[in-house]
């Protein structure tokens, strides 16, 4: 079964990755696919990329993990420096550990912070949100309805995996 957005194929320009990006996958091909890579079995690329995507998957777990452990450490370190006042440990190997001081906002009122914006003469600074954006455009290009001003659609044609079980 095509996708919804399969009928925009011909309609929209293909989408391009960044030149440094794709050089580097054009090495990759290359490198572990050969020189014409339109004659590789599509199953045999297919079951390389599950097995690539559940390395990648295993590697994410052990990256977030690795994110729990500082964020652990961090905190104990904070409680133990604030507690003792002290801002900075030095490292053995010139290195330190330090006290950062960060702000972080939360918008409980968005009409309110609007008001500020605006007031501020900042409107140029206010962003729609990229899947907001990408849900509007996937919306207009599927009626034939004009994008909104200022934006360029492009089709990213992709290969996914769907593990067994998995719903479409």
């Amino acid at each position: 079964m095509s996708s919804k957005y399969a009928k925009l194929r011909d309609k929209l320009p293909a989408f391009e990755q960044e030149s440094s990006y794709q050089d580097r996958v054009n090495a990759w091909t290359l490198e572990n696919v050969g020189e014409n890579p339109y004659d590789a079995n599509v199953s045999e690329l297919a079951k390389r990329m599950a097995g690539l995507k559940r390395s990648k998957e295993i590697a994410e777990e052990q990256i977030y993990g690795i994110n729990v452990a500082l964020e652990a450490l961090s905190q104990l370190i904070v409680k133990i420096m604030q507690s003792e006042d002290i801002e900075k440990v030095a490292l053995s190997d010139g290195s330190s550990c330090y006290l950062s001081y960060e702000v972080y906002p939360q918008v409980k009122d968005k009409i309110a912070l609007l008001g500020w914006v605006k007031s501020k003469k900042m409107s140029e600074m206010l962003s729609l949100p990229w899947q907001t954006l990408r849900g509007l455009c996937n919306e207009s290009s599927l009626n034939g309805s004009p994008l909104p001003s200022g934006v360029e659609s492009y089709l990213k044609v992709s290969a996914r995996i769907r593990k067994n079980g998995e719903k479409e």
